[in-house]
Protein backbone atom coordinates (compact mmCIF):
# COMPACT_ATOMS: atom_id res chain seq x y z
CA UNK A 1 0.00 0.00 0.00
CA UNK A 2 2.98 2.31 0.46
CA UNK A 3 3.80 2.25 -3.25
CA UNK A 4 0.59 1.21 -5.02
CA UNK A 5 -3.11 1.87 -4.80
CA UNK A 6 -5.27 -0.93 -3.46
CA UNK A 7 -8.37 -1.59 -5.56
CA UNK A 8 -11.19 -3.63 -4.03
CA UNK A 9 -14.92 -4.25 -4.16
CA UNK A 10 -17.16 -2.99 -1.36
CA UNK A 11 -20.92 -3.60 -1.50
CA UNK A 12 -20.74 -4.31 -5.26
CA UNK A 13 -18.89 -1.05 -5.93
CA UNK A 14 -15.25 -0.42 -6.84
CA UNK A 15 -13.15 1.33 -4.20
CA UNK A 16 -9.55 2.47 -3.99
CA UNK A 17 -7.26 3.03 -1.02
CA UNK A 18 -3.99 4.92 -1.09
CA UNK A 19 -1.20 5.80 1.30
CA UNK A 20 -1.30 9.54 0.43
CA UNK A 21 -4.73 9.66 2.13
CA UNK A 22 -3.11 8.48 5.37
CA UNK A 23 -0.26 10.94 4.98
CA UNK A 24 -2.74 13.80 4.45
CA UNK A 25 -4.78 12.77 7.50
CA UNK A 26 -1.61 12.63 9.60
CA UNK A 27 -0.53 16.05 8.30
CA UNK A 28 -3.94 17.50 9.21
CA UNK A 29 -3.74 15.99 12.71
CA UNK A 30 -0.69 18.01 13.69
CA UNK A 31 -1.53 18.20 17.40
CA UNK A 32 -1.87 21.96 17.72
CA UNK A 33 -2.12 23.02 21.35
CA UNK A 34 -1.82 19.44 22.55
CA UNK A 35 -4.97 18.25 20.75
CA UNK A 36 -4.51 15.29 18.48
CA UNK A 37 -7.34 13.19 17.04
CA UNK A 38 -5.26 10.03 16.51
CA UNK A 39 -2.84 9.81 19.40
CA UNK A 40 -1.35 6.43 18.42
CA UNK A 41 0.12 7.60 15.11
CA UNK A 42 3.64 9.00 14.90
CA UNK A 43 6.11 9.69 12.11
CA UNK A 44 7.39 6.10 12.15
CA UNK A 45 3.86 4.88 11.35
CA UNK A 46 3.09 7.18 8.43
CA UNK A 47 6.07 8.90 6.83
CA UNK A 48 7.58 6.58 4.23
CA UNK A 49 11.18 7.47 5.03
CA UNK A 50 10.69 6.81 8.76
CA UNK A 51 8.58 3.64 8.65
CA UNK A 52 10.22 0.64 10.28
CA UNK A 53 8.99 -1.97 7.84
CA UNK A 54 9.78 -4.93 10.08
CA UNK A 55 7.71 -3.60 13.00
CA UNK A 56 4.34 -5.37 12.89
CA UNK A 57 3.16 -3.31 15.85
CA UNK A 58 3.61 -0.09 13.88
CA UNK A 59 1.73 -1.49 10.88
CA UNK A 60 -1.12 -2.65 13.12
CA UNK A 61 -1.44 0.78 14.71
CA UNK A 62 -2.00 2.38 11.30
CA UNK A 63 -5.00 0.07 10.84
CA UNK A 64 -6.30 1.11 14.28
CA UNK A 65 -10.08 1.67 14.17
CA UNK A 66 -9.72 5.32 15.18
CA UNK A 67 -7.86 6.14 11.94
CA UNK A 68 -10.83 5.16 9.80
CA UNK A 69 -13.29 6.76 12.25
CA UNK A 70 -11.57 10.13 12.03
CA UNK A 71 -11.13 9.86 8.27
CA UNK A 72 -14.81 8.99 7.72
CA UNK A 73 -15.94 11.76 10.05
CA UNK A 74 -13.88 14.41 8.31
CA UNK A 75 -15.05 13.35 4.86
CA UNK A 76 -18.73 13.09 5.83
CA UNK A 77 -18.59 16.51 7.50
CA UNK A 78 -17.31 18.09 4.30
CA UNK A 79 -13.64 18.54 5.16
CA UNK A 80 -12.11 19.65 1.88
CA UNK A 81 -8.53 18.75 2.82
CA UNK A 82 -9.22 15.06 2.28
CA UNK A 83 -10.44 13.99 -1.16
CA UNK A 84 -13.79 12.16 -1.28
CA UNK A 85 -11.87 9.13 -2.63
CA UNK A 86 -10.29 8.79 0.83
CA UNK A 87 -13.52 7.09 1.91
CA UNK A 88 -12.15 4.00 0.13
CA UNK A 89 -9.07 4.08 2.35
CA UNK A 90 -11.31 4.36 5.41
CA UNK A 91 -13.38 1.38 4.25
CA UNK A 92 -10.28 -0.75 3.71
CA UNK A 93 -9.02 0.15 7.18
CA UNK A 94 -12.41 -0.71 8.68
CA UNK A 95 -12.29 -4.11 6.97
CA UNK A 96 -8.71 -4.76 8.14
CA UNK A 97 -9.56 -3.78 11.70
CA UNK A 98 -12.61 -6.03 11.78
CA UNK A 99 -10.59 -8.85 10.29
CA UNK A 100 -7.96 -8.59 13.01
CA UNK A 101 -10.31 -8.00 15.96
CA UNK A 102 -12.67 -10.81 14.96
CA UNK A 103 -9.94 -13.32 14.15
CA UNK A 104 -10.00 -16.47 16.20
CA UNK A 105 -6.94 -18.58 16.66
CA UNK A 106 -8.46 -21.74 18.16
Amino acid sequence: MLNYYVHFTWNNGREMASWPHIEKLYEMDDGDEGFKMIKKLADEHVLKKKIKKMKVKNAAQVFYYQVQDVMRGLIKNGNTNLPPAAIGTAKLFLFMNKLVTNARFD
